[in-house]
């Protein structure tokens, strides 16, 4: 059922309700009462209008016609609030998209997200955390580099695999391995070097081989 317009006052504004027939940027195209309009979009107007929405528009005393304010919504369309400097939130299905041409930044003491399925692309991450925690059944994860520096940092796994070209790492003080059982394999040559070189056991040490040179 509509709204009986408003006896405006010629005086100053005048208020009236109408449908939207277009939209084109910032530039609307109303039905009121069988009279078409054109209207301009009101900066106080953050939620995107849409054809078939009912909206309040506003006379000036100049003329100038306004929409402040949409009163009824077309259900089941997706929908979008539009801020300056190009900030834009869009709902659809019950999915919150987010375009921010300067970034997006959240400052909160406990951020929970959860979701079955999560998707970010990135040309480039930074995190900065004092503590970070990752827990999942199954962890996909490809770089071409990667980059660590850490005081300290614990792997507890059942099963690790890692595939490289090449592999180098340099390490300043020490890099100490502890494991129930250690298996070695190289196809052509295991070089080690060392100005000290210590091999310590408790058992016993069996070198094999059908050359064995020694000094």
């Amino acid at each position: 059922m509509r709204l009986a317009d408003p006896v405006p006052d010629q005086s100053t504004t005048g208020l009236f309700f109408a449908d939207i027939v277009s939209v084109e940027e910032n530039r609307l195209t109303l039905d009121r009462n069988g009279t078409l309009l054109s209207a301009f979009r009101a900066t106080s107007l953050l939620l995107d209008p849409l054809p078939g929405d009912q909206a309040v528009g506003l006379v000036s005393e100049d003329g100038i016609c306004l929409v402040v304010a949409t009163f009824s919504l077309q259900s089941g369309l997706s929908r979008s609030l539009t801020f300056p400097d190009g900030l834009k939130l869009g709902v659809s299905g019950g999915s919150l998209a987010v375009d921010a041409p300067g970034g997006v930044r959240i400052e909160t003491g406990d951020l929970d997200v959860a979701g079955t399925v999560c998707r970010a692309r990135f040309s480039d991450i930074i995190a900065d955390a004092a503590r970070v925690a990752v827990t999942g059944n199954l962890l996909s994860f490809a770089a071409r580099k990667i980059g660590q520096i850490a005081e300290s940092v614990e792997t507890v796994a059942r099963w690790i695999s890692e595939k490289a070209f090449m592999a180098t790492r340099d390490i300043e003080t020490v890099d100490r391995s502890t494991a129930g059982e250690r298996a070695i394999e190289s196809e052509s040559v295991l070089s080690v070097r060392a100005k000290t070189t210590i091999v310590d056991s408790p058992d016993w040490v069996k070198v094999d081989s059908n050359q064995i040179h020694l000094g």
